[in-house]
């Protein structure tokens, strides 16, 4: 080992990815690390002065395997195309560079935090014995998932040898480099040191199973687990940010005072106001006064307003609002974090929210400004300055790198709740932020315990106000608790609605056959009325679609499920909307009307409007929901909402109970059992008391065996979190109903011939929103004789009439499908 001191980058040949000095990526990443932490005020047990040395030492250590003779070797073999070299080093494993990286981050944690260094004297002992053990974690799985912590720190007798036969085969000059980072962080480090210390590292790390024993002695809580998501991700975005060599925009200022004036361009356009146009204004004057007078500590925040009453366009001034006081008050610069439960709505409301921004935009604003991310959002990001390329947009999109985002649950959620390093990326940009879940009804009650817990944590630690807006609030907090609730006066708005009633007729379960006689009377009584009938499962809805049979010959008949292909179902929405818009600004005796057969999944926020919905049982915030598509403007003449508990004759279940909880159903019977007519006055308390008995009796386990996953940091444990539940029998099928998907499944095939897996990765992300349009989930047990080709099964133009239907969707009849 050579110990000449290092004047500059140019005199070390080591690499840490082609063409980039080991130095160069070192420096830059404990340079991005600063930056992020600059504009970050995390407010954990250990002062942020400490947590920046500690992020410092991830920030030049995580990368210290590369320094081996194995990776340099593999990485020119790599440039080379050298197959031979690489499929021995594949097999071998010795060029892995993450866990001897982590036994020398763990080695130099250790070193600074028993140092004399005064601003560490104060900090908790169980604390500062557990983040060299973090640290270790972090580094070790810079390019990997999160493990459980007690199995990722014990190194097995293999991994052993392989680090012993690395610390023999450092490159010539690998001191050179532990001294550039020595100056760096001005403590005594080396390479013999560490060598010869080694073996007792590795010793320590196995016997330390009574750590988190001692940090949890007092007390129980997820701040150690949300601290570990934090520094992993700032590492490991930091690190990607080096790499890819992406230059990250300044984010555009948004103030509120454009946001106002922005609403008030949208409110004018439409014209004359009604008497709904009215109440949503007073909605609108109550929370934003609220937000307004609301102190800066209260950061969890609920909106409970009735369906129709303009709370998109509300609760987002209200975060505006918001977001310009804090700045005022503190100087920090807060994003605006937009979640919806479903992919169906996201769209319309983008929409929405683009115009909030800028009325006059003819298309979406810059990526800046407003990001939109989900599983199948356009990997292209935007700004006025610059031009990204694809590596760099997927990045930037992926870092929720904006002003504004919106985004689904599960994307927020499995930044939270996971092991996975894609997602854990852009944990640390949720800091300094208003999250904004609408629909907040759709979490399931097994995690409201969890939700709570963390997302309490979560506001006072990592600096984040929390809006929950619906109809329907559920009791994911208690009255106990602090939190606000924007519309002090909601009982009021609910009172004065009388758009709709609600009739349960499930005292009595009916078999589908009967259902399908009240619904045809139904039709027949109310001949000149757009009607709305929803079923649970596909099965129940295409056998009341095929048995309508009072329809007059104008009327339309539509039919939806998840069992359309997607780019047609989309259509089919915004050609329904359309029809209905149509009808409901002129309507004549001799127009068609529309009357549409779906599945639950119109439910999910889409913005229809009936005269008159008939449902099959379900939740009584779904009822509320589908109810929410009756006469949601207002009209004179009020809407029908007719609930029925349809019955199974094969089974003798309810259809209901395929989608839903059992015990979900039984309190929902519960809260409508003995009731004629529900006026739209009395859905509040209905609603409340149904939650409320919910809180009291529901289902805890779940969220306390994900806690305690969290406070053992067993991270394989919560990666197994899922907000919606797959079923295993179902598979993915590409059906090829036109030329349009045709040609997308030969450009899908086409990929595969591309021999660069990072260029065949890139076209498939490119085409995997059309390639997704033409895919649908079917029970296996319907495809048996089906062709499974590159991942997916494929039904081909010539026998896409076979299985499906193009009123219907697929077709299948041996088993009933349960999809939502």
């Amino acid at each position: 080992m050579t110990n000449s001191s290092v004047s500059s980058e140019n005199q070390i040949n080591i690499f840490s990815h082609p063409n980039k000095n080991i130095l160069e990526h070192l420096s830059e990443t404990e340079r991005e690390i600063l930056n992020i932490l600059e504009k970050l005020q995390p407010n954990f047990s250990i002062k942020k002065n400490i947590i920046i040395e500690i992020a410092r030492i991830l920030a030049l250590t995580h990368d210290i395997g590369k320094c081996t003779i194995f990776f340099q070797e593999y990485l020119h073999s790599n440039e080379e195309n050298n197959f031979k070299k690489l499929g021995e080093y594949q097999s071998s494993k010795l060029h892995h560079h993450g866990l001897i990286s982590a036994v020398f981050t763990y080695y130099t944690l250790k070193k600074l935090l028993n140092s004399n260094n005064e601003q560490f004297y104060d900090l908790n002992s169980g604390y500062k014995d557990l983040l060299p053990h973090i640290g270790f974690l972090t580094t070790k799985k810079h390019h990997g998932n999160l493990g459980n912590f007690y199995d990722e720190i014990i190194i097995n007798r293999t991994s052993e040898e392989k680090i012993r036969q690395q610390l023999e085969n450092f490159h010539p000059q690998f001191e050179n480099v532990v001294e550039f980072i020595r100056n760096k962080i001005n403590i005594t480090i080396s390479f013999n040191e560490f060598s010869e210390s080694f073996g007792d590292l590795i010793d320590e790390l196995a016997f330390s199973d009574e750590l988190l024993l001692n940090y949890y002695e007092n007390s129980r809580d997820c701040e150690l687990y949300l601290f570990t998501l934090f520094l992993h991700s700032i590492l490991t975005d930091a690190d990607k940010t080096s790499a890819i060599g992406v230059s990250k925009p300044i984010l555009p200022f948004i103030s509120s005072n454009k946001i106002i004036k922005n609403r008030k361009k949208i409110i004018q356009k439409k014209g004359k106001k009604t008497y709904l146009d009215n109440l949503r204004e007073n909605i609108y004057k109550e929370v934003i006064a609220k937000i307004e007078k609301t102190p800066l500590d209260n950061k969890i925040f609920t909106l409970t307003a009735p369906t129709g009453s303009g709370k998109t366009l509300t609760v987002f001034e209200a975060a505006f609002r918001l977001k310009d006081k804090i700045l005022r008050r503190t100087n920090i610069e807060m994003k605006i974090i937009y979640c919806l439960p479903f992919l169906s709505i996201i769209d319309q409301n983008a929409h929405i929210i683009n115009q909030l921004l800028d009325p006059d935009s003819v298309k979406f604003l810059p990526s800046t400004q407003l990001l939109i991310h989900h599983y199948l959002a356009e990997v292209q990001y935007s700004s006025y300055e610059e031009d990204y390329t694809f590596d760099e947009s997927r990045f930037l999109i992926e870092d929720w790198h904006s002003s504004v985002i919106i985004t689904t649950f599960i994307q927020l959620f499995h930044s939270i709740f996971t092991n996975r390093n894609s997602k854990i990326r852009k944990h640390h940009n949720i800091q300094n932020s208003i999250i904004i879940l609408d629909e907040v009804q759709n979490i399931p009650h097994k995690y409201w315990l969890l939700i709570r817990e963390v997302f309490q944590r979560l506001s006072e630690i990592e600096n984040v106000y929390i809006i929950f807006t619906t109809a329907t609030q559920p009791k994911i907090f208690s009255s106990e608790e602090k939190v606000v609730e924007l519309l002090e006066n909601k009982e009021k708005y609910f009172e004065q609605l009388s758009r709709i009633t609600l009739e349960p007729k499930i005292d009595n379960n009916i078999t589908l056959n009967e259902f399908i006689l009240e619904i045809n009377e139904k039709l027949q009584k109310n001949s000149d009325k757009d009607i709305l009938i929803v079923a649970n499962t596909i099965r129940e809805a295409q056998e009341i679609f095929d048995s309508i049979n009072f329809k007059k010959d104008h009327d339309k008949l539509f039919f939806l499920s998840s069992q359309i292909i997607p780019r047609k179902r989309k259509e089919r929405i915004e050609e329904i909307k359309r029809k209905l818009e149509k009808e409901k600004d002129k309507r004549e005796s001799n127009e068609k009307r529309i009357i549409l057969v779906t599945t639950q999944l119109i439910e999910a926020g889409v913005d229809i409007d009936f005269d008159i919905v008939i449902r099959d049982l379900g939740p009584i915030d779904s009822i509320n929901q589908v109810a929410g598509r009756c006469n949601r403007n207002g009209e004179e003449e009020k809407g029908k909402t007719i609930v029925y508990s349809v019955i199974d004759q094969k089974t003798k279940r309810l259809f209901a109970s395929y989608i839903y909880d059992g015990f979900i159903l039984s309190k929902t019977k519960d809260v409508l059992k003995n009731k004629r007519v529900i006026e739209e006055q009395e859905f509040l308390k209905i609603i409340d008391d149904y939650y409320l008995s919910i809180e009291k009796t529901g289902d805890t386990i779940t969220s306390t065996n994900i806690l305690d996953s969290i406070f053992n940091l067993e991270f394989d444990e919560i990666g197994k979190f899922s907000l919606i539940e797959e079923r295993a029998d179902q598979v993915p099928v590409f059906i090829e109903i036109d030329k349009k998907a045709k040609e997308i499944w030969a450009e899908y095939l086409e990929i595969w011939n591309i021999k660069d897996w990072k260029k065949r990765n890139e076209k498939f992300i490119k085409i995997k929103n059309d390639l997704y349009s033409n895919l649908i989930n079917v029970d296996k047990k319907k495809i048996k004789t089906i062709e499974q080709i590159k991942g997916y099964y494929y039904i081909d133009f010539q026998n896409a009439r076979n299985y499906y239907d193009n009123e219907k969707g697929f077709i299948g009849k041996e088993k009933d499908v349960i999809l939502l």
